[in-house]
């Protein structure tokens, strides 16, 4: 009898335990799920899609939308928008636009590296880069996004290969100024 009391306690205990993770994965989902909504309400991207799993289905992959194959791999997208966030993420889309249209002619350029990331960690290019900030600039607004999707579909600036902010000089030696856009020079072969 004593034996049968001890199975009985036991398998009670063990029921409550069950309970009790069961309402944890509970909380924690919902948890999960507020905090999945105030990321869309802010408009914000982190490169990667979210997979939303309802209970009891299988994640699957996002499909892709229907349209056009980018020219640009995910990681090239990613760069550009990061670079351009990094260094103008306070000049508004047209002036993360300009950033972008400057590593692009540069991969154009003979005169610089080929691939958007060679040209963007090129030593002493970008102070993003230098300083940190680039590594910093993991949340891309919505504004970058669409300076891309202007990138993506020919709206680059032409010509211009370099730019600073307007208080520094350094660039007048080796470039011509083209051109000012808020608190960035932008430059062309001289």
């Amino acid at each position: 009898m004593r034996g049968l009391k001890g199975a009985l306690y036991l398998a009670g205990i063990l029921c409550l335990l069950a309970a009790g993770l069961y309402r944890g994965a509970e909380n924690y989902e919902e948890e999960n799920t507020y905090i999945k909504e105030e990321r869309e309400e802010q408009d914000l991207s982190i490169f990667e899609p979210i997979a939303t799993i309802e209970q009891g289905t299988v994640a699957k992959e996002p499909e892709e939308a229907a349209g056009p194959v980018s020219r640009f791999t995910q990681k090239e997208q990613k760069l550009l928008m990061q670079i351009a966030q990094a260094e103008a993420g306070n000049q508004g889309e047209d002036g993360m636009r300009l950033v972008m249209s400057v590593v692009m002619n540069r991969v154009e350029s003979r005169d610089f590296p080929d691939t958007i990331e060679e040209v963007i960690f090129q030593e002493s290019q970008f102070s993003s880069v230098s300083d940190g900030n680039f590594d910093n600039a993991v949340i891309i607004s919505a504004e970058a996004q669409e300076a891309f999707n202007r990138i993506e579909s020919g709206d680059i600036a032409p010509s211009i290969i370099g730019f600073e902010v307007k208080s520094s000089q350094e660039l007048d030696k080796y470039f011509m100024a083209a051109f000012e856009f808020r608190d960035h020079r932008f430059y062309t072969q001289k």
